[in-house]
């Protein structure tokens, strides 16, 4: 059960809600909310894997899963150089409110990766002595390669990344569709007549080899048929 990656995360939603169901405590009603907060898009996530792990919709949450994992392993990458362009923006404009607090500066530049720049709001030198032409200069060239590296090109290449992804799985639609039936297959298998690779041997439905059977019997009279398009 532990080798499976997907357990885990629902290991996560079933901790989160027990804590939040067995907790009475007055003194962690903020952090029962937030918690609260935290596993709703979990739970819904959770519950469109199970819904979709049909065999007709499975390429829908694979091409879902697939996105995420290439999008999030780039970015991994990718966020070094995003928290630098942080760390220089709070060094830049630090004496501003809206800058003063470097947490706040490194959620608001992964904001800003996003293409949500709020230019007015930023506290350029725009005086005309020679110290603040010099340092509007900075800032404009500091904004723009920021801008060019950030916005335009490591946005564009996540999103082509994603398409590619995206295109890959639609022509694989059918495959994954069949492998979908062979999981939900397999799964019934070691649940009715046992795990054939003996890693749980006490667990057998009593009735196992009957039932599965009868499946087969229906598989082969031609009243059960997938349809994956």
């Amino acid at each position: 059960y532990l080798k499976l990656p997907s357990n885990y995360f629902q290991i996560l939603i079933l901790s989160i809600c027990s804590f939040l169901v067995l907790s009475s405590d007055t003194d962690s009603c903020s952090i029962r909310k937030h918690l609260a907060g935290l596993v709703l898009p979990l739970l819904c996530l959770e519950t469109l894997k199970e819904v979709l792990s049909h065999p007709r919709w499975a390429h829908v949450i694979q091409m879902f899963f697939k996105v995420t994992s290439t999008f999030f392993f780039y970015l991994i990458w990718y966020a070094f150089l995003v928290v630098s362009f942080g760390i220089s923006l709070f060094i830049i404009f630090g004496s501003s409110d809206d800058y003063s607090d470097f947490r706040k500066v490194i959620l608001k530049v992964f904001v800003m990766f996003t293409g949500e720049f709020e230019f007015a709001k930023l506290p350029l030198s725009l005086d005309n002595d020679p110290v603040s032409v010099f340092n509007y200069t900075v800032e404009f060239l500091f904004l723009m390669f920021f801008l060019l590296v950030t916005v335009v090109v490591l946005m564009n290449l996540l999103n082509g990344l994603a398409v590619s992804d995206t295109k890959e799985i639609k022509a694989d639609s059918d495959l994954i569709g069949i492998q979908s039936v062979l999981e939900v297959i397999s799964f019934w298998e070691s649940f009715l007549l046992g795990d054939p690779d003996g890693r749980c041997p006490n667990i057998r439905c009593p009735y196992g080899r009957t039932i599965w059977r009868q499946c087969f019997q229906l598989l082969r009279s031609g009243k059960t048929k997938y349809c994956f398009n």
